[in-house]
């Protein structure tokens, strides 16, 4: 771009487009896409890979994030070339604020919006540092960086960021800080953004006055996040409703999937409160919102995974499908920890703590609660933790527990105590805590069922004083042996359904009194005492400590769980008994759900196994037509030259000796057509032959428009001549270099100038142009010949509905050369269109880049 008007109209449109945004991004819409007009029509400048990267913006925010993310990439690779600092910075901010977060890791952002901040500094561009300053601090905090280093490094940019005087980014980055400041408990209510930072109470009518739109929703969004994490489920729902009214002003940053998140999860814990109405209303827009977070998760599960998973959960238990909810659940917690979103990890272990609360699952909820509330200390949410520790004072209080617990570096230390038993004489220890919510994560991590069976067995030997134990699920009225571990020697086999008859390592006896009585069998010395002293397997194998519980989701025995200690009598203590008491329901919940998702994962692969045989038979059924359709064409459009060179050729040789010379010419003329007619056809099948088996090769170079049409033209000046055409080149005297495979495109503009030669009538003309635009060439075959209605013009470029039709001097074709073209036309990254009106001619037009572009 090098009009001065052009340039001076891009920078003003582009100094236009941050407070449109703020305020109405409806006209920040149209400012992007009037630039990136101007850069099409005229050219790039620096300032268009803003331009670009704006429009990708736009795309990903319409859902479209697959073009948008690329486009954006585009304007990127448009601002390197150009070398100029001063878009840079903005393109980076945009980037990362818009684009990047829907197909990366939103922690990819942070060193890139560091450096929008630098380059802006440098080229003085101080609208651009204070945001690029303020975005960093707010995705800080989004990606579960402690709280501590989000404070420490705003504070770090707090003086600079006054002194660039940008009140639009100052706002944001004092509202950031103030919400960090509620979570660490340095406010009077932690709902109420009023402290050091920022006070809503005043600033939220100066924002109205302004009518900053992006402001006033990410104050909303804020005050429903703390809402919510406090309690306040209406009060979230109400702020949810507020952002609705001017949602758009969210467009494309990651504010618009926070704000999806927290209001499904704000309905659906107002849910068992609200109205019949309201009810209604907020399933049908959690639907609305997880439809949109679906889709999300396709293009960056690490963002968006364990979001969708966790509502899911809500969801579920909401309509009370209580396995859904587990699966959910435990999904949210694992994804939330793997792509290190520690405080909705935390958030997931709360709400399924109290999931199994509402359950009357007090060891499990005990487990997630303890798990939640150190997530919360992590990530240094002080308030959230004296919230956990005032709501739920009977797992939190240490009377509760009977222990004292401190947070450490990654787990929680138990001081316990030890008494005698006075029935059994062997001591009784308190439950360690601290030890069950460690195994009960190691055992709810895992969801393939044969890893599952594996690590809980060694998790139980681990932590319960077992030397050997046995893994047995129920499976159509029997119990199967699934896995067998022991300490000493360390080992652990996966079996596949052996009967608890066959088995050598265990009581049978034992295990299926459990079954039918689903009650734990607790042995101290199994061969002395108890119902089995006359069993055939203790009488045998002598074992001390036998230990056998029953795995029970709802009620339903899942298997059984056998231990043995054969050192030691007593060796299994109330408390070890009760640990594994609660690893047994927590596996029993992991079995059912891996159980569950190896099921639909089977399901889903004969599903999808199924749908490739129907698409592996359809695209044989399609191949078969195309073959049939081509043999058709060879057949048929091949007979009629072939059939007048064998007849023609056997005259002549009949009549070699009687035919006069101007018999003799016009014989042989006619020959020499046929010859060339049956040549054209060859050409055409084999470049479309070559085309479909991939053997064409393919080098794009700069090629000469220019020349290339020349070439054509007297090529088939003769034909011209001989059905008096008027053959007519409008090509402009300025060189046009188009950047294609040369053999190609002399293939395509052969065939539409033979085309149109072919159904133009004596006296007619064809007429060849080409235009330049920004980046492509436009050109266009026209005649004035017979013309096609709608319906044959639907038919053209399809192998599957090809014919061929006479021309004006009966000239015969494959049907191949248009189907040739368009493939040739896309190959080289153009488009073939055409427009006719039967009885007055048609247009071919294509276009292919031009080389210009490819420089630019």
């Amino acid at each position: 771009m090098r009009d001065p008007r052009h340039l001076t109209q891009i920078r003003l449109l582009m100094l236009a487009l941050t407070p449109a945004y703020n305020v109405d991004p409806n006209l920040y819409a149209l400012i992007v896409l009037r630039m990136v007009q101007l850069s099409l029509q005229h050219g790039n400048a620096a300032i268009s890979s803003y331009a670009y990267v704006g429009y990708g913006l736009l795309l990903c925010a319409m859902g479209d994030i697959e073009r948008g993310y690329g486009v954006a990439h585009v304007g990127m690779e448009v601002g390197q070339r150009s070398q100029a600092k001063e878009p840079e910075a903005k393109s980076l901010v945009v980037f990362n604020v818009g684009v990047a977060h829907w197909q990366e890791h939103l922690r990819n952002t942070l060193p890139s919006l560091l450096t929008a901040h630098q380059v802006a500094l440098e080229v003085g561009d101080l609208e651009y540092a204070a945001l690029a300053a303020t975005l960093y601090i707010q995705h800080l905090g989004f990606v579960g960086e402690p709280l501590s280093r989000v404070e420490k490094e705003a504070a770090r940019y707090a003086t600079s960021l006054q002194r660039l005087g940008q009140p639009g980014a100052i706002v944001g980055f004092q509202l950031t800080r103030q919400m960090v400041a509620n979570l660490r408990g340095q406010s009077a209510d932690p709902c109420l953004l009023v402290g050091e930072h920022f006070d809503e109470r005043t600033q939220l009518g100066v924002l109205l006055q302004s009518n900053d739109m992006k402001n006033i929703n990410i104050i909303h969004l804020r005050k429903a996040i703390l809402a919510y994490l406090f309690g306040d489920a209406r009060g979230a729902v109400f702020e949810g409703t507020e952002i609705d009214k001017r949602q758009q002003a969210l467009l494309g940053t990651v504010y618009s999937v926070l704000h999806r998140f927290y209001q499904s999860l704000a309905m659906l814990s107002h849910h068992p409160e609200a109205t019949a109405q309201e009810q209604k209303c907020y399933l049908k827009q959690v639907a609305a919102n997880q439809k949109k977070l679906k889709k999300w998760v396709s293009h960056a599960p690490m963002n968006h995974a364990h979001r969708y998973e966790l509502v899911e959960a809500e969801r579920a238990r909401v309509r009370g499908d209580h396995g859904a909810a587990i699966n959910h659940f435990e999904q949210a917690i694992m994804l939330a920890k793997q792509h290190e979103y520690v405080q909705e990890a935390a958030l997931a272990q709360e709400l399924a703590g109290r999931y199994y609360l509402g359950r009357e699952m007090a060891h499990l909820a005990t487990a997630y609660l303890m798990d939640a509330r150190y997530g919360y200390q992590s990530w240094g949410a002080v308030a959230k933790v004296r919230w956990l520790d005032e709501h739920y004072p009977q797992i939190f209080s240490q009377a509760s527990l009977g222990q004292q617990v401190a947070p450490t570096g990654n787990q929680f230390l138990s001081t316990t105590t030890s008494s005698a038993s006075s029935s059994s004489g062997t001591h009784g220890q308190q439950l360690d805590l601290a030890t069950v919510v460690k195994a009960s994560q190691t055992i709810s991590s895992e969801i393939d069922l044969d890893r599952l069976l594996g690590k809980l067995l060694h998790t139980v030997l681990e932590n319960a004083g077992a030397q050997k134990g046995v893994l047995l699920l129920a499976e159509e009225g029997s119990l199967r042996v699934e896995a067998e571990g022991s300490i000493d020697p360390p080992q652990m086999q996966l079996l596949q359904g052996l009967l608890a008859e066959e088995s050598m390592s265990l009581s049978p006896a034992i295990v299926h009194y459990v079954e039918r009585t689903q009650q734990d069998v607790v042995l101290d010395d199994a061969s002395q005492e108890g119902l089995f002293t006359t069993d055939d397997y203790i009488q045998r194998h002598k074992p001390r400590s036998i230990l056998a519980v029953p795995l029970l989701n709802q009620s339903q025995l899942i298997g059984v769980l056998y231990l043995e200690n054969n050192l030691t009598t007593g060796a299994f203590t109330p408390a070890r008994v009760e640990m594994v008491r609660l690893l047994g329901t927590q596996a029993a919940i992991s079995i059912t759900n891996a159980q569950a998702i190896a099921a639909r994962a089977e399901q889903e692969r004969l599903h999808l196994e199924k749908r490739l045989l129907e698409q592996r038979a359809q695209d044989l059924a399609e191949l078969n037509a195309s073959k049939d359709k081509f043999f058709s064409i060879i057949s048929h459009d091949l007979r009629s030259p072939f059939s007048g060179l064998l007849g023609l050729s056997h005259l002549m040789h009949k009549y070699a000796t009687t035919l006069s010379q101007a018999e003799v010419e016009q014989y042989a003329g006619r020959v020499y057509q046929s010859g060339r007619q049956v040549l054209a056809l060859l050409d055409t099948l084999l470049e479309w032959s070559q085309m479909q088996t991939g053997r064409m090769v393919f080098e794009p170079e700069t090629v000469s428009l220019q020349e290339v049409v020349a070439r054509n033209l007297s090529l088939l000046a003769d034909t011209a001549e001989h059905k008096e055409i008027r053959l007519v080149s409008e090509i402009p005297a300025t060189f046009l270099a188009a950047y294609a495979d040369p053999h190609m495109l002399d293939t395509v503009i052969r065939n539409l100038l033979s085309n149109a030669l072919k159904f133009t009538p004596t006296g007619g003309q064809v007429t060849f142009s080409a235009i330049p635009h920004a980046a492509l060439i436009e050109v266009s075959v026209s005649d004035t010949g017979v013309g096609m209605s709608e319906e044959t013009m639907q038919k053209l470029f399809r192998i599957d509905v090809t014919h061929t039709t006479q021309g004006t001097a009966q000239e015969k074709g494959t049907g191949l050369g248009l189907i040739l073209c368009k493939e040739l036309v896309v190959k080289n990254g153009g488009m073939i269109a055409v427009e006719s009106v039967l009885g007055q001619g048609a247009t071919f037009r294509f276009t292919v880049p031009s080389a210009d572009s490819r420089e630019s």
